[in-house]
């Protein structure tokens, strides 16, 4: 089973609204919901991505099932006609980007994700310094 699947998606949007925009092709609510969870991959760099892709019902995070219905929408609706109003799926979606990143930044650590298991001999290495502040003479 999927880690999302078109029944996660009505949470936010109607079934009526999808079949209309896909018109009734399942294969483009999967595409977006695939092109979604690629995206959100990408920031998980620390954690385990197929042992967190992999929970299903219960087990699965509700914000980033959250997160990946906001992006998989704002693919969806890129078949809107021009004249529907999304701009809320927009600004949920870039709601869920910028999670995504201060996932990535580390400056949020969801509970009970999965963390990669570093090699024997591999050290983290981060280095960083002051900021650059110029002299007045």
């Amino acid at each position: 089973m999927p880690y999302l699947t078109k029944a996660d998606l009505t949470t936010d949007i109607y079934t009526e609204d999808i079949d209309a925009i896909t018109e009734n092709n399942d294969g483009d609510v999967t595409a977006a919901i695939n092109k979604a969870i690629g995206e959100a991959q990408g920031y998980f760099d620390r954690y385990d991505i197929d042992a967190l892709f992999a929970r299903t019902g219960d087990d699965r995070d509700p914000i980033l099932v959250g997160s990946l219905t906001a992006i998989a929408l704002q693919w969806l609706t890129r078949k809107c006609p021009a004249n529907q109003n999304i701009k809320q799926i927009r600004d949920d979606a870039a709601t869920a980007r910028v999670w995504l990143r201060r996932v990535q930044a580390a400056d949020v650590k969801p509970r009970g994700w999965p963390l990669i298991t570093p090699p024997e001999k591999a050290t983290f290495f981060h280095m960083s310094s002051n900021p650059k502040r110029g002299n007045h003479f």
